[in-house]
């Protein structure tokens, strides 16, 4: 049986967020938000991850990272 490595510590969720340096961009068309890409803000602050249910910084190996 496999564990999950990365699991908040707060809810027990194991999907996260990116913040300062990452943004999803949407445009407004005909009443509706939709979706065009997502970005990464290019400076030297390292990558922060938050949970996705209850914001609480994430503690990683950046190595674990992956694009």
């Amino acid at each position: 049986m496999a564990t999950e490595k990365y699991i908040c510590e707060s809810c027990g969720s194991n999907e996260f967020v990116t913040k300062p340096n990452h943004f999803d961009l949407f445009s407004a068309e005909d009443g509706k938000l939709i979706f065009q890409e997502s970005m990464l803000v290019e400076d030297d602050s390292p990558t922060e991850l938050f949970c996705f249910e209850c914001d609480e910084k994430l503690e990683f190996d950046e190595d674990d990272l992956e694009f």
